[in-house]
């Protein structure tokens, strides 16, 4: 994109200057009658359709003078939207559910289930009515279960129930199951001490994703709407990850934790 200069320069724009920003429409004046124009602060306009002359070209170019970008948060707070934009696409990443506990069983059949890991956050991009996008957090993956123990070991593997899957446009995925069978520690018979340990727990639902939105539209809005927006300083909520299962009678079993949710931006 090239814009020509303000008006008074010395010497005077030259045809080839204005074939330049124009993207080469050609060294004859009356080749640019009517032709759309933009200005330094991304304004249109038309030159005239009739008498032209050089004048009619200062501070404009035939080309838009956006620059386009993308970024990325991964924190809330306020965030400060580009100077221009033709185009603004959102996409926004809601944050995973904790990973379930495993189980536990201890001698003289006692059970502990493990617990269940807690749902992620959701997140959401809120630049104000009509324009806000958001996406939900991932369910928390279920604590591994564990059946009676005898001398000869687990009967029941620990499994934990998939976390939920979280929703905005294009859904997360659910939470996997949970591991597999257990071991146990001691392998004397009754009435000796045994302990056997079930598998995890289910993993923890993955985020919702709200798909790449496209928010602000100046072919919709119009350049005089969509211009409070240019540099506009707008809030945003990113979902923080579900912890992972914790409490039951083996701590060493605990669930993971679910990923931190995430807004993408793009504009053109």
């Amino acid at each position: 994109m090239t814009m020509l200069p303000a008006g008074g320069n010395s010497p005077p724009l030259s045809i080839q200057e204005i074939n330049a920003a124009y993207s080469g429409r050609g060294n004859n004046l009356n080749a640019y009658r009517g032709t759309l124009y933009y200005k330094p602060d991304n304004s249109t306009g038309y030159l005239p359709a009739g008498a032209i002359a050089i004048s009619d070209f200062y501070s404009t170019s035939g080309s838009s003078p956006v620059v386009p970008g993308s970024a990325s948060y991964s924190s809330s707070g306020n965030i400060v939207l580009p100077a221009m934009f033709n185009k603004l696409y959102v996409t926004c990443y809601g944050a995973g559910g904790g990973g379930g506990q495993g189980a536990n069983c201890t001698s003289y059949g006692n059970t502990y289930g493990g617990n269940s890991g807690s749902n992620g956050g959701s997140t959401y991009f809120m630049p104000g009515t009509g324009y806000s996008v958001g996406a939900s957090g991932g369910g928390g993956g279920g604590g591994g279960r564990q059946g009676a123990a005898t001398w000869a070991g687990p009967t029941d593997d620990g499994r934990g129930s998939t976390g939920s899957t979280g929703s905005g446009g294009g859904g997360g995925g659910g939470g996997g199951g949970g591991g597999g069978l257990g071991s146990h520690s001691n392998g004397q018979a009754w009435p000796y001490t045994l302990y056997t340990n079930g598998g995890d727990g289910g993993a923890g639902g993955q985020g919702g994703n709200s798909g790449e939105i496209l928010v602000m539209n100046i072919d919709v809005m119009g350049w005089s709407a969509i211009k409070a927006y240019y540099g506009a300083t707008v809030g945003i909520s990113v979902g923080a990850g579900g912890s992972g299962g914790t409490g039951a009678y083996s701590a060493g079993y605990s669930g993971s934790a679910g990923a931190g949710g995430w807004i993408n931006i793009r504009w053109t």
